[in-house]
């Protein structure tokens, strides 16, 4: 009976501290979630909302007594026609994909969706996030808007680079004519 009671002291400590080890890897996703605002819908295979992150709520209008409804049950604000879609075939083909498209509240949101995969070789949920990558279509605007300011800069620069050119050579074919009268008058 003794050695039965001390292996499951053993056991139970093994499973405290694997208990542990979860419970800081929980906090640890927690904090991270909340850190990078990236908006993240964990779906299940049915594409039911198993959890989502407050950044979502941007683009579905969802609340928390909207965990365990199928996401095909909501509109959401972002111009790609294929979400559902392209849900699906993360879960079907295991493989992540990435879309670009525009939402009502930014320029710009990227779209992404990566299976989440158990022990076994069949996915039963899949994750999708959006990002916010409006600053990056302003800051992408302004490189373009720089590179026009930088052609029209340069068209300038070899313009008036040109202008000296000819004043230049005008007044060195000048030069040069008085040169040769010169000589002709000497040689008089």
């Amino acid at each position: 009976m003794q050695s039965i009671n001390e292996e499951l002291q053993t056991v139970n400590a093994e499973l405290k501290i694997k208990l542990d080890a979860i419970s800081r890897a929980h906090s640890d996703l927690q904090n991270l979630i909340a850190a990078t605002d990236i908006g993240t819908l964990f779906l299940d295979s049915s594409l039911r909302i198993k959890r989502f992150t407050e950044r979502v709520t941007d683009l579905f209008s969802l609340t928390q007594t909207d965990e365990g409804r199928p996401i095909t049950d909501f509109a959401h604000r972002l111009e790609y026609d294929n979400l559902v879609k392209d849900a699906r075939a993360v879960l079907a083909d295991l493989t992540p994909l990435r879309r670009e498209s525009a939402a009502a509240t930014a320029a710009g949101t990227t779209c992404g969706y990566a299976p989440i995969a158990p022990e076994t070789t069949r996915s039963t949920a899949s994750s999708s996030h959006s990002v916010d990558i409006s600053e990056r279509h302003v800051a992408e605007a302004a490189v373009l808007a720089g590179e026009g300011r930088q052609r029209l800069l340069l068209s300038e620069l070899t313009h008036r680079v040109r202008n000296s050119l000819a004043v230049i050579q005008a007044i060195a074919r000048h030069t040069l004519r008085g040169t040769s009268r010169k000589k002709r008058t000497q040689a008089i």
